[in-house]
């Protein structure tokens, strides 16, 4: 099991108009991606393995496997490298930017891992929605396509000026 190496890279360059003293300029923008990555941990005795997504976390694709095995650290469910067998990502890359979204590391078969010690006690949210989803796939939200901003305010049954009069 080793880490993949095939990520795409995590920014993409723009061409864009830029609205400066009343005229228009062109030039590129540098724009860094953001993915949800679900981590999954491999875990038991060689003869009954045990597989659990223990958390979904927004990243900036590229070093997975380092972000996936601090979390482990931070967590205290590994204290060193050695218990470790291997990082690597699994699923087909997603469909809008081919970034693989879910990563497996597998503790030697050694470590005893407790998965209780990942019970939590409070709820966190973000206003993207990935905290407390349990898998990447929890993630994706179904829009219809015909979904404007427009479309969004009459929901709200606001025009966008109101909003924003409300929000400050």
């Amino acid at each position: 099991m080793s880490d993949m190496t095939d990520t795409p890279p995590a920014h993409q360059t723009f061409d864009i108009e830029a609205f400066q003293d009343g005229r228009r300029e062109p030039r590129s923008d540098f724009v860094t991606s953001e993915e949800p990555l679900e981590i999954q941990l491999i875990f038991g005795p060689d003869e009954s393995r045990s597989e659990l997504t223990i958390a979904v976390t927004m990243r900036t694709p590229g070093r997975d496997a380092e972000l996936a095995i601090g979390f482990l650290h931070g967590e205290g469910i590994v204290r060193t490298a050695g218990e470790i067998r291997g990082a690597e990502h699994c699923g087909p890359p997603s469909p809008e930017k081919g970034f693989r979204n879910v990563i497996k590391v597998a503790l030697e078969p050694d470590v005893v891992f407790d998965p209780s010690i990942l019970d939590r006690n409070f709820y966190t949210n973000s206003s993207c929605g990935v905290c407390g989803k349990t898998s990447v796939d929890a993630v994706r939200v179904r829009i219809p396509e015909a979904a404007t901003t427009a479309s969004v305010f009459r929901v709200f049954d606001r025009s966008p000026r109101q909003t924003a009069q409300r929000s400050g």
